[in-house]
C-alpha cells in the first residue's frame, strides 16, 4: 500500500526530491518484502529506469552566448554533437562548450535510484530477474557520468546486477 501511495506522490509531482525519496522507499520495502515485490515491481522498475534515462536538469554553457544555462532539450540539430563523426569533427563540435553542469537535484535522484536499484537486485531474487538486462544496460551507460558520486554507484550497482543475474542461473550467466 505505501508503494501505490508512493507512486501517486511521483505520478502527481514532477520533483527529482520526490522520486528520489520514492526510489528511497522501493529499496527500504524490498529489502522487508524479497520477493513478495514482485506484484509492483514492473512499475517500479520502470520508472526508475526512465529516471535513469533522462538528461533534465543537464545544462550546456556555450563560448560567446549570453543564456549560460541552455538546456540540453532545448538544443538546435546543428547544435547537436554526433557520436558518429571521427573523433576530430567532435572536438571540432565541442570547441564552443565551456562547461556541462547537472542540477544537483537530479544528481541526487540518479544516486538514489542506483541504490534502489541495486538493493532490489540483492533483494528481491527471482521477482527482479525480468529486469536484470534493462537495469544492467542503463546502469552500464551511467558508468561513464561526469559525476563521479553518479559513476561510483553506477559501477557499484552494475556489480549488483551481475551477481543478480548470475544467480538467476541463465545459461549465458552461468557460463561467466
Amino acid at each position: 500500500k505505501c508503494l501505490t501511495i508512493a507512486m501517486q506522490l511521483v505520478e502527481s509531482n514532477d520533483d527529482p526530491d520526490v522520486r528520489k525519496c520514492a526510489f528511497g522507499l522501493f529499496g527500504a520495502v524490498a529489502t522487508i518484502v524479497k520477493e513478495d515485490m514482485a506484484s509492483v515491481m514492473e512499475p517500479c522498475v520502470t520508472l526508475m529506469l526512465k529516471s535513469l534515462q533522462s538528461t533534465e536538469g543537464i545544462h550546456l554553457q556555450v563560448a560567446g552566448q549570453d543564456d549560460s544555462n541552455l538546456p540540453l532539450e532545448d538544443l538546435d540539430d546543428e547544435d547537436e554533437v554526433s557520436l558518429d563523426n571521427s573523433t576530430e569533427a567532435a572536438a571540432d563540435e565541442l570547441e564552443d562548450i565551456k562547461s556541462i553542469g547537472v542540477e544537483n537535484a537530479f544528481i541526487g535522484e540518479k544516486e538514489q535510484c542506483l541504490m534502489s536499484l541495486k538493493e532490489l537486485s540483492e533483494e528481491c531474487g527471482t521477482a527482479f530477474y525480468p529486469f536484470i538486462y534493462q537495469s544492467l544496460d542503463e546502469c552500464w551507460t551511467l558508468m561513464d557520468y561526469m559525476d563521479e558520486g553518479v559513476k561510483g554507484q553506477a559501477m557499484l550497482t552494475t556489480g549488483a546486477l551481475l551477481t543478480a543475474y548470475y544467480k538467476s542461473g541463465q545459461a549465458d550467466g552461468m557460463e561467466a
